[in-house]
């Protein structure tokens, strides 16, 4: 999935902004876990929060997590049964 987010330009001259690509992935293969215990660990909600923690939560949920020029920038997971309930949490 490719999601374009709006970057106010600096440019006199544009009367527009300009997109930026941001793709958003729920393949928990490309989920960059140091990345996401890093930040959550450091958060005042889960500071001090186990990796294996982070790894079993995301396990648990739907994960989804945004690149922008091939680099992990977010990170957030739905908790949900998957027909009628949903909850996100860890957004970062």
């Amino acid at each position: 999935m490719l999601l374009a987010i709006m970057k106010k330009t600096e440019s006199p001259t544009a009367s527009m902004t300009d997109p930026l690509p941001v793709e958003i992935t729920t393949d928990p293969s490309r989920f960059d876990l140091g990345v996401v215990h890093g930040y959550l660990s450091r958060s005042y909600w889960a500071e001090g929060i186990p990796r294996e923690t982070v790894a079993r939560s995301i396990a648990g949920s739907l994960g989804f997590a945004a690149f922008f020029s091939g680099r992990q920038i977010g990170f957030a997971r739905v908790i949900t049964d998957r027909a009628t309930f949903a909850l996100s949490s860890h957004c970062s």
